[in-house]
């Protein structure tokens, strides 16, 4: 039992993370063709999730922001500058909506109406950890004197999150550049604008292939919101 039920458990999350992604909004499915996909009886699936789908969506989004603060701690392990750093979430950011495309678009559609639930508790700490993560890069960088001082770090913040994770709905569905092009422009597009005194001859080249989070590193904690 104990061998099966985390493989059982992971094989109910695969499948309801594939069908609520698909279907939308979680009010659009059900907890019995969330087992249906899985391939197990309703039984079962409350067997392994209580609180029944808000727990199993909670569980979904927690496993993809643990990932991605994951990719972030490498990023700000290593002795970078904090224009490294900057460019080394940026990826990493990509680097998990890559991995987990599903995931990234269940928390997208899922977290305002459900941000307040008791189930929920452990998503908002993962995202407040997200943000401390990144307001202490741009905090270090303007610090330092290479992040412009009259761009407001927690504008910034939320321009790149609001830029990078939605584009799941649009990079997933639509006829878009890979995702290593549109990070690639992300990365120019946010640098260029915060950096001090940044200009074309000094952007490094677009990297080729799948942006990649094992580049670049982090102190200081973030603003709420």
């Amino acid at each position: 039992m104990t061998t099966r039920t985390p493989r059982r458990r992971n094989q109910i999350l695969a499948a309801a993370a594939r069908l609520i992604a698909a279907q939308g909004p979680s009010a659009n499915t059900s907890v019995r063709e969330i087992a249906d996909e899985a391939g197990v009886l309703s039984g079962s699936l409350y067997y392994h999730f209580k609180a029944g789908k808000d727990e199993i969506i909670e569980a979904i989004i927690s496993m993809h922001l643990e990932d991605l603060l994951a990719r972030y701690a490498r990023v700000t392990s290593r002795d970078s500058s904090p224009v490294e750093m900057l460019e080394g979430l940026i990826r990493a950011s990509f680097d998990a909506l890559a991995a987990q495309p599903d995931a990234s678009q269940i928390y997208q559609n899922e977290y305002r109406h459900m941000s307040g639930s008791p189930t929920f508790a452990a998503v908002r700490d993962a995202t407040h950890r997200i943000q401390t993560v990144w307001m202490g890069v741009i905090y270090k960088g303007v610090d330092e004197g290479v992040f412009r001082r009259d761009v407001e770090p927690i504008v910034f913040y939320r321009f790149a999150r609001d830029a990078i994770w939605p584009s799941v709905r649009w990079y997933l569905h639509d006829s878009s550049p890979e995702l290593a092009t549109i990070a690639n422009s992300c990365v120019r597009l946010f640098l260029d604008g915060l950096v001090v005194g940044r200009t074309e001859a000094e952007i490094p080249p677009a990297k080729a292939g799948l942006p990649t989070s094992e580049s670049s590193p982090v102190s200081r904690t973030s603003l709420a919101g």
